[in-house]
């Protein structure tokens, strides 16, 4: 198609998506049969040239089987029954998915800096937190909150400051809150351009001082070299977490057939949640950014699952799961745009995560 102006190449053929799943079905079921053969000669090992796995085959049929979960759930509202018979098939495969951290896939590289040597994270503009995401995490008390954002400027003295010169902040921010340093703004400025304004804009608290009241994406945290800073880059493409999620909403919803799911919806639901927090802990060290937790998270982790915005309540555990499959994808754009076409979530309307009202045309 490409060559098309060049070569007069007008007619290419397009591949429909049915195919084009049968074929990676077939691939990737060839590719399990021939790395679980134990019955073939030893092979070559490519050792550290293998970036991923360093060619333990085992960890390769895992993730054919993950990639085939992401299949089943692209394939879940046009071809449901082929979507439930392609879980099946992962849950009775002697291997199964990726089953831990060590065998979700990972890359750490010490001189790779996505955004140029300065780390330039910021060309054009500057990335901030929206409403909902930051009231979410803030109610729930998620150990992610300072992982994924940055705090802003009312830190130290600002309430001095603020009697001092007789100024209030604007009243979408409670000064009392304890974590008022991390606020969110509307996804579509015209929706709410009261708090918009702030994005990017400081807040005159006094003929000497501006505060930043929005808080940005960390930043170090996908750029480690930010500033000449020097952090290394992690990037985890294919996650644990993102395993135990189909897991957890396909046996919430009855796909399982009869089949061992080993564990129940809200136990996939909570080896997810654990698997997300210490992956993306992991990734803020590797980049010298500010962490969730220091030491093995266990308590701060169990907190989280304890939660009653978090742990299963009988009312609406699907939508649980969707929520926290949707905060796990926050380095996976692609995975969480499909995610939120295939449900609808974050869902319009809802009281427990709703979505933003947004009305520019994507």
């Amino acid at each position: 198609a490409i060559e098309g102006r060049y070569e007069a190449q007008y007619g290419p053929v397009y591949d429909q998506q049915p195919a084009l799943f049968d074929s990676w079905l077939t691939e990737l079921d060839n590719a399990i049969k021939v790395l679980s053969d134990n019955s073939l000669p030893a092979q070559v090992s490519y050792g550290q040239a293998d970036i991923f796995y360093q060619g333990d085959w085992v960890k390769w049929v895992k993730l054919a089987n993950t990639l085939k979960l992401r299949i089943a759930a692209r394939l879940e509202n046009a071809d449901n029954a082929k979507c439930q018979a392609i879980f099946q098939q992962v849950l009775k495969d002697p291997t199964g998915p990726i089953d831990g951290d060590d065998s979700q896939v990972k890359y750490l590289n010490s001189t790779y800096a996505p955004f140029g040597t300065g780390g330039d994270i910021d060309y054009r503009s500057r990335r901030y937190a929206t409403t909902s995401i930051m009231a979410f995490l803030k109610k729930s008390n998620d150990p992610r909150l300072p992982v994924y954002f940055e705090t802003n400027d009312l830190t130290g003295s600002f309430k001095d400051t603020l009697t001092k010169y007789s100024v209030t902040l604007p009243a979408f921010i409670n000064v009392n809150d304890p974590l008022v340093r991390y606020q969110g703004g509307p996804a579509d400025w015209n929706t709410n351009p009261a708090v918009a304004a702030y994005i990017g804009n400081g807040f005159s608290a006094g003929p000497y001082t501006k505060y930043n009241l929005i808080s940005a994406i960390n930043r170090r945290f996908f750029s480690p070299k930010l500033n000449q800073a020097t952090g290394n880059f992690m990037d985890v493409p294919v996650t644990y977490a993102e395993t135990c999620f189909y897991m957890a909403e396909f046996i919430q919803k009855g796909y399982a057939g009869g089949a061992d799911t080993k564990g129940s919806a809200e136990d996939w639901y909570k080896k997810g949640i654990t698997s997300s927090i210490q992956t993306m802990n992991a990734i803020a060290i590797a980049a010298q950014s500010t962490t969730a937790y220091t030491g093995t998270g266990a308590t701060e982790i169990q907190q989280y699952l304890d939660n009653a915005e978090v742990k299963f309540n009988g009312v609406n555990n699907l939508e649980r799961i969707y929520i926290q499959e949707y905060l796990s994808m926050y380095r996976q754009a692609n995975e969480a745009f499909v995610f939120c076409r295939r449900t609808g979530y974050p869902k319009t309307g809802s009281a427990y995560y709703g979505r933003e009202p947004f009305n520019e045309l994507i």
